[in-house]
C-alpha cells in the first residue's frame, strides 16, 4: 500500500490525474471512490469521469455526502437521521441565546442578543466540533487559556446538544456530520471493515481543503491505495476549518500508521496558464509558507495578455472590465462563457450594471437569503398580512407600510408617484383616518387593485383550516402565476433572454426554491402552521443548503466570489478591487469570541499561550490566507488576466496590488482611464488622432495614412456622424456667445435669497439658476413645510395641536423613503417643528406679518422676494427674520455681512414691502431650526446707502459675461461640480497649447 500525493499549482494537471486514475480504475473493473469539496466541484469531476464511453457511473462524492449516506444506510433504530441545514442551525442557536439559559462574561452581556454574536458563536463551535472536542474538554481548554468566554461557550454547547436531541430528534448538526460517521465506523469494526473493502482506490482532489474531521474519516476508510492531489497555496476554505499547513504531516502520519510510505510528486509544468500569468502565480506563492512542498511553475504557453490597472473610481473599474470583455469577445473571438469576474467579496452590483449596460449576459448566484429576494419577500408579507387580518384584534392602521411595500414590489408594479397620489387622495377627501388596507376595498380605480385581489385570495386560502404549509405555498404560487399575473409573464420573458430574461430566471428560480423549502419543512413538521414557516425563513440570515435547479449556461460571463470559483477555469479573468482593507481583508473574522485564536491554540504543541501571541499569530495567518485566496483567483485564468484597484477618497491600492505591479509593470504609475475602443466615438477619436499625426490606436490600422484618415472623416462628416466634422472639434471654434447676461439698460432681477450664493461662487449661482440642479430634494420639501406651518403662527387663536395636525398632514405627502431613512427624516422634521414653536414662544417681539412680498427698483435692479417674518421690537422698530432649516448656523461675522438680511432691511427702509407701512429697520435675525438645539444669528442695523451700493455692484456682476468659479468648503457637495473647471470632474481634458 502507498499514499501518493500530487502537488502542483492551478492548471498543472492535478485534477486531470485524479480523473484519469478514476477512469482507469473503473475500466479495469475496480471500485474507486472519488472525493472532492463542494457540490459543484464534485459534479464537474463526475462529468469528467463519465466521458469517453465509460458506462459505469463512478462513485464521486463530497465528504459530507459520504458521511450522510453512511449514517442513513446503517441507521438501525430511533428517529430517521436528517441533516440540519446551516440556516436552521443559525435560527436554533439564536433562539437558545434569546432564552438566556447560559451565563456569559459581563463584557459580552450586550452583544449576546445580536445576530453577529450568534454567527461568531456558530463559527467557534464549528471549529470545536471539527476537532472532536467535547463540551467538558472545551471547559478545560478555556480555563487553562484564561478565556471565560470559551467556558461559557462550552456550557452553551452542552445545552445546544441536549436541546437539539430533545426538540429535533434525528437532527444532525452539519459540523458534527463527519464525526458522527467517524464514531459510527469506530464503534462498529465489522462495518468499518465492510466499508474499507468497498473501495479498491480512494482519490481525493484538492485535499488542501480538508478539515481535521475529514482527515479522520479518510484515515478510517482507507485500506489499500490512496491518491491525493493538493496545492496548499490555493486553499480557500480556512474559514470552514481547512488546515493546509497540517496537510502533509497528516498524510505522513497516515503512512506511518500503516507502515507505508508517502510518495510525493510535484507537478511543476503549467498546462493552463500563459507565461505572464504563471509569473504572477509564482510571485504570490513565493510569499506563502511551506513552499518547499511545491516548485515554481513553468509553462511553454505564450500569447494572451495581462493588465494591471489603477482606476479613479469603482464605477470606472467596473465599466473598464466590461468594455475589455466586450473587446476580447468582438476582436479576439473569446466566448463570453470563457470569461469571469472573480471578487473577494459579494458586492458585485456595479459589475452587473456595467455588463448589462453593454448588453453582455452574465450569470451569478444570488447573495441575498431566500426570504429577502424580490420574488419571495412579498409573498411572505402577503401571507403575514392576510393571517393578521383574520384575527379579531386586527388593526388595519398598523399595516399601511406593508401595503405600500406590496404596491411597490414586483407583484404590485406601482411606483412612488402612485403612493403619493394615494396619500394625497386620502387627505384631500377628508379620509385621512382611513387606512390603506380599508381603502383597498373601497376603490377600484387605484393601483391597489391587484394587491387587494392578492390579499383577498390569500385570506381565502388561509381561512380553510387544516392546510399543510407546502399546500398553502403551492396555492399562493398558483394565485400569483395565473393568466395575466406577473409570475406567469416571467415564464415567457425568461425565454427571451437579455437583462429582463435574466431577472425573470432569478425570480422563477427563487419561487421554485421556496416551494422546495416548504415541502422539506412540511416533511419535518407536518402539523406546523404556515406562519411558523414564514417566521423561520425570515429569521434565516443566509440560504439553506438546498439543491438548486441548474440551468445550462450559454454565452454568459460568470461573476463569482473566489470561494465559488474554486476548481473552475476561464480563458479570461478580471480580479478587481485589490484595495487596502478589502484584499487583503485583515479584519479578524472571530474577533469577539476568538475562534481564530482557538484554531491557533489547537495548532500548538500545548494548549496554552498568551492572548497577545495568539492574536499576533492569528493575524499573521490571516494575511497568508488572503494570499491563498488571491493565488486561487489568479489560477482561474488561462490566457487573459486583469488585476485592478481603485484610488479614490476612501480607497488605495493594497500591498498585493503593489507587489504584482512591481513584478510586472514597475514603471507604471498614475490612474488608468476608461477606454471604450469599440464605440463610434472611439473610432472617430482614433481617426482624428491619425489625421493630426498623433497615433491612432488599435482601430486605425498602421497602414492608414493621415491623408486616408482625413478622407474617412470627411465621408463620415457628410453622413452627419457626430464628431467627424472638423468645424465642430473642440478648440477650433470661437465662443458661441460672448454677450453679457443683461445688456446695457436692461433690467436686472435680484432675489435676496440668492445673493449670498452668488458671492460664495458665481459659477455655481449661474448654473443652478439656469437648471443646473435636481428638483426639490427631501430637505427642500421639509423646509417648505416648516415655512407653511410658520405662516399659521400669525393666527392668534391657532393652537399647537392644530399646527401639529397641519404639519403631520404635510409630512405624509412628502416622499421620505422607507424604513430607517424615513424615520431619520421624520425625526429631523419633528425637531424643526418643536424648535419653531419653542422659538416663537420665547420671542418677545410683536409679529407684524409673515411671507411678506417685497417689490422695489434701485436703478436697473429689480429686487423681488419674500420675507419670512416681520416683527416689531420694544422700540417700535422693524426686525426682519429669516427661518433656516439648516442644522449649523453661520458665524456671527458672516451673519453681520449677509446680503440677504441687508436686502430685506433695505426693502423695509425704502418702502419696498408690498401693502405694508413699516417703521425703520433695526436689524435682522437668522433662526436655525434644524440642529439638536435651537440657534440664531443677528445682524445689526446697516447704513442704507452702503447696502444700495453693495447690491448694485453685485447686480452688475450678475449681469456680466464672465463668472468666476470660487473654491470653498462647499465644493465637495456642489451639484454642478462636473461643469466646474476647478474640480477634477469638470476640468478641461484637452490641452489647447
Amino acid at each position: 500500500m502507498a499514499i501518493h500525493l500530487l502537488l502542483g499549482a492551478p492548471g498543472s494537471g492535478k485534477s486531470a490525474r485524479a480523473v484519469a486514475a478514476t477512469r482507469e480504475c473503473l475500466e479495469g473493473g475496480a471500485r474507486p471512490l472519488l472525493l472532492g469539496f463542494g457540490r459543484d466541484a464534485v459534479a464537474g469531476l463526475r462529468e469528467e469521469v463519465g466521458v469517453n464511453g465509460v458506462r459505469r457511473e463512478p462513485i464521486a462524492r463530497t465528504f459530507h455526502g459520504l458521511a450522510f449516506s453512511l449514517l442513513q444506510k446503517h441507521h438501525i433504530s430511533g428517529p430517521t437521521p436528517f441533516l440540519l441545514s446551516g440556516a436552521e442551525q443559525d435560527v436554533f442557536i439564536r433562539r437558545l441565546l434569546a432564552e438566556g439559559l447560559t451565563t456569559w462574561p459581563t463584557a459580552f452581556s450586550k452583544a449576546v442578543e445580536s445576530a453577529g454574536f450568534a454567527k461568531e458563536l456558530r463559527d467557534l463551535l464549528s471549529r470545536v466540533v471539527e476537532r472532536g472536542i467535547s463540551p467538558e474538554e472545551l471547559v478545560a481548554i478555556g480555563e487553562r487559556a484564561k478565556r471565560p468566554e470559551w467556558v461559557s461557550a462550552a456550557h452553551f454547547y452542552s445545552l445546544y446538544l441536549a436541546k437539539l436531541a430533545q426538540e429535533r430528534p434525528g437532527a444532525i448538526d452539519p459540523n458534527a456530520l463527519i464525526l458522527r460517521a467517524v464514531n459510527l465506523l469506530t464503534d462498529d469494526p465489522p462495518l468499518l471493515g465492510q466499508v474499507r473493502a468497498s473501495f479498491d482506490l480512494i482519490i481525493v482532489d484538492d485535499f488542501h481543503e480538508a478539515d481535521p474531521s475529514q482527515r479522520m474519516l479518510l484515515s478510517l476508510i482507507t485500506q489499500d491505495s490512496l491518491l491525493v492531489t493538493a496545492d496548499p497555496a490555493s486553499a480557500v476554505g480556512k474559514f470552514r476549518g481547512a488546515d493546509p499547513e497540517g496537510m502533509v504531516s497528516a498524510l505522513e502520519s497516515m503512512a506511518a500508521e500503516r507502515r507505508s510510505e508517502l510518495v510525493t510528486e510535484i507537478l511543476s509544468v503549467q498546462h493552463r496558464t500563459t507565461s505572464e500569468i504563471t509569473k504572477v502565480l509564482n510571485q504570490i506563492r513565493s510569499e506563502i509558507p511551506r513552499s518547499e512542498y511545491s516548485k515554481a511553475a513553468t509553462t511553454s504557453r505564450s500569447g494572451g495578455a495581462i493588465r494591471i490597472e489603477n482606476y479613479g473610481s469603482a464605477i470606472d473599474e467596473a465599466t473598464s472590465v466590461a468594455l475589455w470583455f466586450q473587446e476580447l469577445h468582438v476582436i479576439e473571438g473569446v466566448s463570453y462563457r470563457d470569461m469571469a469576474v472573480v471578487t473577494r467579496n459579494s458586492n458585485t452590483e456595479l459589475f452587473r450594471i456595467a455588463f448589462s449596460a453593454l448588453g453582455i449576459p452574465i450569470t451569478h448566484t444570488p447573495d441575498l437569503s431566500l426570504a429577502e429576494r424580490n420574488a419571495v419577500w412579498p409573498i411572505f408579507t402577503l401571507i403575514s398580512l392576510a393571517d393578521a387580518s383574520l384575527k379579531p384584534q386586527f388593526d388595519a392602521h398598523q399595516h399601511d407600510a406593508e401595503i405600500e411595500e406590496l404596491m411597490l414590489s414586483i407583484y404590485g408594479e406601482a411606483d412612488m408617484f402612485d403612493i403619493k397620489r394615494l396619500n394625497e387622495l386620502r387627505f384631500r377627501s377628508g379620509s385621512s383616518e382611513t387606512s390603506l388596507y380599508e381603502l383597498l376595498n373601497e376603490r377600484n380605480d387605484l393601483p391597489t387593485t391587484r394587491i387587494s385581489k392578492y390579499i383577498e385570495g390569500v385570506r381565502k386560502i388561509l381561512s380553510k383550516s387544516g392546510g399543510r404549509t407546502d399546500e398553502i405555498l403551492w396555492k399562493v404560487w398558483q394565485l400569483l402565476s395565473s393568466a395575466g399575473e406577473p409570475a406567469a409573464m416571467w415564464q415567457s420573458v425568461a425565454l427571451s433572454g437579455g437583462r429582463k430574461g435574466e431577472a425573470a430566471h432569478e425570480n422563477l428560480d427563487s419561487l421554485i426554491e421556496l416551494v422546495q423549502n416548504a415541502s422539506r419543512y412540511t416533511e419535518r413538521k407536518p402539523r406546523s402552521r404556515v406562519m411558523e414557516f414564514v417566521h423561520e425563513m425570515q429569521s434565516q440570515e443566509f440560504d439553506a443548503d438546498v439543491i438548486r435547479p441548474r440551468r445550462i449556461e450559454r454565452e454568459r460571463v460568470a461573476i463569482s466570489s473566489v470561494h465559488r470559483a474554486r476548481g473552475r477555469q476561464w480563458r479570461v479573468v478580471a480580479i478587481p478591487s485589490l484595495n487596502g482593507g478589502a484584499w487583503p481583508n485583515l479584519t479578524p473574522r472571530g474577533s469577539l469570541l476568538g475562534s481564530e485564536e482557538f484554531v491557533e491554540l489547537q495548532g500548538r504543541s500545548d494548549d496554552t499561550g498568551s492572548a497577545e501571541i495568539l492574536k499576533l499569530n492569528a493575524s499573521s495567518a490571516l494575511l497568508i490566507d488572503e494570499r491563498r485566496l488571491l493565488h486561487s483567483a489568479v489560477g482561474r485564468s488561462g490566457e487573459y488576466l486583469m488585476i485592478s484597484a481603485v484610488t479614490g477618497e476612501d480607497s488605495r491600492p493594497s500591498r498585493f496590488f503593489r507587489d504584482i505591479g512591481q513584478e510586472l509593470a514597475p514603471d507604471s504609475a498614475g490612474v488608468s482611464k476608461v477606454s471604450d475602443r469599440l464605440s463610434p466615438e472611439s473610432f472617430i477619436s482614433a481617426l482624428r488622432h491619425r489625421a493630426t499625426g498623433e497615433g491612432g490606436g488599435m482601430i486605425a490600422p498602421a497602414e492608414t495614412t493621415p491623408e486616408r484618415a482625413a478622407q474617412i472623416l470627411g465621408f463620415l462628416a457628410n453622413a452627419d456622424v457626430a464628431g467627424a466634422d472638423v468645424s465642430n472639434w473642440y478648440g477650433y471654434r470661437p465662443l458661441s456667445d460672448d454677450r453679457p447676461v443683461a445688456v446695457e439698460d436692461e433690467e436686472i432681477r435680484l432675489s435676496p435669497s440668492n445673493i449670498d450664493a452668488f458671492e460664495n461662487c458665481q459659477l455655481r449661482w449661474l448654473l443652478t439658476q439656469n437648471g443646473g440642479q435636481r428638483g426639490d430634494s427631501k430637505e427642500q420639501a421639509l423646509g417648505i413645510l416648516i415655512h407653511q406651518v410658520a405662516e399659521g403662527l400669525i393666527q392668534p387663536d391657532i393652537s399647537a395641536s392644530d399646527l401639529k395636525a397641519k404639519f403631520d398632514s404635510g409630512l405624509l405627502a412628502i416622499d421620505l423613503g422607507k424604513g430607517w431613512v424615513r424615520s431619520s427624516y421624520e425625526k429631523s422634521a419633528n425637531r424643526m417643528f418643536e424648535n419653531l414653536l419653542s422659538w416663537h414662544a420665547a420671542n418677545n417681539r410683536t409679529l407684524l406679518s409673515v411671507e411678506s412680498q417685497i417689490d422695489m427698483h434701485i436703478g436697473r435692479v429689480h429686487l423681488t422676494g419674500k420675507i419670512d417674518r416681520l416683527e416689531s421690537d420694544e422700540n417700535g422698530k422693524t426686525i426682519v427674520v429669516d427661518l433656516k432649516s439648516a442644522k449649523t448656523a453661520i458665524s456671527k461675522a458672516d451673519a453681520q455681512a449677509t446680503h440677504q438680511l441687508s436686502a430685506y432691511q433695505l426693502a423695509v427702509a425704502e418702502g419696498g414691502v408690498r401693502d405694508l407701512e413699516l417703521a425703520p429697520p433695526a436689524g435682522g435675525e437668522l433662526v436655525y431650526l434644524g440642529g439638536e438645539k435651537l440657534s440664531s444669528r443677528v445682524q445689526s442695523e446697516l447704513g442704507i446707502d452702503e447696502v444700495k451700493q453693495a447690491l448694485g455692484e453685485i447686480a452688475l456682476k450678475m449681469s456680466g459675461a464672465f463668472f468666476e468659479a470660487q473654491k470653498s468648503k462647499e465644493c465637495r457637495i456642489c451639484p454642478v461640480k462636473s461643469s466646474c473647471p476647478r474640480m477634477a470632474a469638470g476640468s478641461q481634458v484637452v490641452d489647447l497649447g
